[in-house]
């Protein structure tokens, strides 16, 4: 499911995310999307897909889940993730205040 919305994705190397419950439903869904001036041409800033699929629902109904992150390579298999560091705050954030139980980035 993941691959599948990671191919909405414009971007090179596109990613998903999805925050899932702990009976393993798929509460929110979402890829890499460009946002302000990406589509002008003046740069290439993108929303990141944990922060799209975390924006999908109530800061109130975070508790407990657990963010899923892939990378789709150009070959379409899945590869190695990593936060940004600005990505790392904010999750790190919705840990300590929302209650996201863990975060996952594929290897």
């Amino acid at each position: 499911m993941l691959v599948n919305e990671s191919k909405k994705s414009p971007f090179e190397f596109p990613h998903a995310a999805a925050l899932v419950s702990t009976k393993g439903n798929i509460v929110a869904i979402s890829h890499n999307k460009p946002i302000g001036a990406f589509e002008s041409g003046a740069g290439r800033y993108s929303l990141h897909a944990e922060i799209a699929a975390i924006n999908k629902i109530p800061r109130n109904k975070i508790r407990g889940l657990v963010l899923v992150v892939i990378r789709r390579m150009p070959n379409g298999t899945v590869g190695c993730s990593k936060p940004c560091p600005e990505c790392a705050k904010k999750l790190t954030m919705y840990m300590n205040k929302y209650g996201l139980k863990r975060v996952v980035y594929s290897a």
